[in-house]
């Protein structure tokens, strides 16, 4: 039942997400040729994403040999731990940045390349909205604080009101700790009025929904298609 609610609350925004088609290439020492790889997507002085474990056996040292050979320079970070935090993402972030470096190579497992992919999602954060600052603690100011709020109305319905208040809590701090301007970021207006919804205050709601209609936000169809607006 949770998973059908949560399939729902997540559909409209699913459709939002581009999807590129990979190029898969598979072949015995491809890796090897790591450096071709990149310069075919422009990317000229790589980062490398891994753990220490795959590092200290040795299983980097053939790909990191190539880029050298081909006298393209990359910086390592081996930071990874399993179930990377938001602080792991934040250090390799900023050892992104510091060190001039223009694509992401992910090396290893699912943690790897889930913290690969989250530095790099930032990273283009900065790059699109040159005035984009991270307030608070990373943990508060990751964007995308939206499942929580989508948790907490999942709850609620179930009627597991324990987990929905700790979300509604939880959706509180964050909101409270961030402090966003309204016309920069629109959707904390969505999130504030969904969190009064939550709250039994669906007046104060329905007040937040107007002003952000009066903003022309370009996404104001998710309020239709969010269940907890219905």
């Amino acid at each position: 039942m949770l998973h059908q609610v949560l399939v729902t609350v997540k559909k409209p925004f699913i459709k939002m997400v581009p999807v590129p088609e990979p190029q898969c290439i598979v072949g015995n020492g491809k890796v090897l040729d790591v450096a071709s790889y990149c310069r075919d997507f422009s990317v000229t002085n790589p980062f490398v994403v891994t753990d220490r474990v795959l590092r200290g056996l040795g299983l980097l040292d053939g790909m990191l040999e190539a880029l050298k050979n081909a006298d393209m320079p990359f910086t390592v970070f081996d930071d990874v731990q399993p179930d990377p935090d938001y602080e792991t993402v934040r250090a390799g972030l900023e050892r992104y940045r510091q060190s001039g470096c223009d694509g992401i190579i992910a090396f290893g497992g699912g943690s790897p390349i889930d913290c690969a992919k989250a530095i790099q999602l930032y990273e283009s954060l900065f790059n699109q909205h040159p005035n984009f600052n991270f307030r608070g603690s990373f943990h508060n100011a990751a964007i995308g604080i939206s499942h929580i709020a989508n948790m907490a109305y999942c709850y609620q319905k179930l009627g597991q009101l324990d987990k929905a208040n700790e979300n509604v809590a939880l959706l509180k701090q964050n909101l409270d700790e961030l402090q966003l301007d309204k016309h920069i970021v629109p959707g904390a207006m969505l999130l504030k009025a969904k969190y009064a919804l939550l709250v039994g205050k669906p007046h104060k709601a329905q007040h937040l929904v107007t002003e952000i209609k009066q903003l022309k936000w370009p996404l104001v169809w998710l309020i239709n298609t969010d269940p907890a607006f219905k």
